[in-house]
């Protein structure tokens, strides 16, 4: 009768992709991954790795698992990197390849479903569509003729969120001055 022996850890694949990331950054990385003890996490949480997709393409192991299951060893990569950078810094690093051979860049009108799963290289250009304007949490909207504040909680990129109805205070004292028979289209039209 055999034993079977469990041997603790990820499955032997997963292992080798990880060891191979950890030789690479090593390698080719060490001193950026020293440098990166400057670094305060309060100024940038995240912090872009670059590196060359030749580097990544001269590992037999990487080159394969790379082009073949592209999110799978990204997220491997990233892990290796937590774990290295961990001890320099705060900062969560994450891995950006880069210098795509011509055969992976796509424009984007050129992707179609068959490059589903596929790992493209995109150059786009991001043109200003208009002013740059800050994000509003909470905006507050005061009455011209009482002073009233309400504040409208708002979403990201959203239109501005106004509140609803007119203000409380000054159609409350309407309705009460015409004995509650007064309808917002004419509270309008009187202001």
């Amino acid at each position: 009768m055999s034993e079977d022996h469990h041997v603790p850890g990820p499955p032997s694949d997963i292992a080798d992709t990880l060891n191979a990331w950890r030789d690479l950054f090593q390698r080719k990385h060490a001193d950026d991954i020293e440098g990166l003890s400057v670094l305060d996490a309060t100024e940038d949480p995240i912090f872009s790795f670059y590196v060359d997709f030749a580097d990544i393409d001269g590992d037999d192991l990487l080159s394969y698992r790379f082009n073949e299951y592209p999110e799978q060893t990204i997220e491997l990569a990233n892990e290796v990197l937590r774990s290295m950078c961990s001890e320099h810094t705060d900062v969560r690093c994450v891995l950006r390849p880069l210098v795509f051979p011509d055969e992976k860049i796509v424009s984007v009108s050129d992707l179609r479903m068959r490059n589903r799963s596929k790992l493209v290289s995109l150059i786009v250009s991001v043109k200003d569509v208009g002013p740059r304007l800050g994000y509003l949490k909470r905006a507050r909207y005061v009455c011209i003729e009482c002073g009233h504040q309400e504040f409208v909680d708002q979403r990201v990129a959203r239109e501005r969120k106004r509140p609803s109805g007119p203000c409380k205070i000054c159609y409350d004292e309407a309705k009460k001055a015409l004995n509650g028979d007064i309808s917002y289209p004419l509270f309008r039209h009187l202001n």
